[in-house]
């Protein structure tokens, strides 16, 4: 396990700790002075969304000696599209949390608010200087939100862990299932938490996602 997956497993033991000797176990206090009160997300949300995601069929190969069709999970295209399925399935659990499991308590002067602009002109300045546009909704409230947390808010792979967990285990999920969260942020990458340990693949093996891309701006802000 690299470094930045020992900082997210560290992390993720140190918020179960916080979490049995009774601390704030629904507040996370970011590098940048943020602190996100965090909720339990009603598991018939998370069922919705998963559900939404279509999962990949196994395509079948024709056995002739046997006169039958038969499954081929080896298929090129196939695992092509299990590790699609992989993704969204991750983004998705991942974005559900962020945006119905974290409010902003405390925002510290200096740092921007998703209301502030700074923090979007300077996140789109710095990929497309790198030629990876994003589009970063400043419309609709709650997705700015999303977006301000994802790109802005949260600094590294340990901090995304610390709050994918945090409200994970507001929504029901074990000590055991953040552990076993953490080992899939070697290196940097990251995996969401749902109310299994891991986002599972259509043949049954658990799959991980690289981590959300942080920015940070400068720029005024306020309170919340």
């Amino acid at each position: 396990m690299g470094d930045n997956g020992k900082e997210a497993e560290e992390a993720a033991v140190g918020a179960a700790k916080r979490t049995a000797s009774g601390g704030t176990p629904d507040e996370v206090t970011l590098k940048s002075g943020i602190i996100l009160k965090c909720r339990g997300v009603p598991p018939y949300v998370q069922r919705e969304v998963l559900a939404s995601i279509t999962v990949p069929e196994i395509p079948k190969v024709r056995n002739e000696q046997q006169d039958r069709d038969e499954e081929n999970p080896n298929d090129p295209e196939y695992a092509k599209a299990v590790a699609a399925y992989d993704l969204r399935v991750a983004e998705a659990g991942d974005n559900l949390y962020l945006l119905s499991g974290t409010r902003p308590k405390l925002i510290p002067d200096g740092v921007c608010t998703p209301e502030d602009d700074a923090w979007i002109e300077d996140l789109a300045a710095n990929l497309i200087a790198i030629g990876e546009p994003l589009t970063i909704e400043r419309e609709k409230e709650r997705l700015r939100y999303l977006h301000w947390v994802k790109y802005y808010a949260l600094s590294s792979s340990a901090e995304l862990l610390l709050v994918i967990a945090t409200v994970g285990r507001l929504s029901g999920v074990t000590e055991e299932d953040v552990a076993s969260a953490a080992e899939g942020f070697p290196g940097g990458k990251g995996r969401g938490v749902d109310n299994a340990p891991a986002a599972k693949r259509p043949d049954g093996k658990s799959g991980d996602k690289p981590a959300a891309k942080t920015r940070r701006a400068s720029g005024r802000s306020r309170r919340t």
